[in-house]
């Protein structure tokens, strides 16, 4: 993704971009996986599926693979050749 952005600037700022997102994400993904686990594996569950922490992350998983094909088709494609550095 970053190779599609042109200038070093904007490079990095989609690096930090991601960045911070995979940090969020490492924050609140055990959270909602245990949230999750702990309510289908309750006493009173009407369906016992101690699974449904990995069928949520495979869902999200899914989710975001839409939103990359997406965005990828949509985002044009930016020239391999890297500008010299003077």
């Amino acid at each position: 993704m970053s190779r599609q952005v042109c200038n070093r600037t904007s490079r990095a700022n989609c690096r930090a971009t991601l960045t911070s997102l995979m940090s969020v994400s490492a924050i609140f993904g055990p959270l909602v996986a245990t949230y999750v686990f702990a309510w289908f594996t309750r006493p009173d569950a009407a369906v016992l599926v101690p699974g449904a922490a990995f069928v949520t992350g495979a869902v999200l998983m899914f989710v975001a693979l839409i939103f990359a094909v997406l965005g990828l088709r949509a985002a044009p494609v930016a020239s391999a050749v890297e500008p010299a550095v003077t």
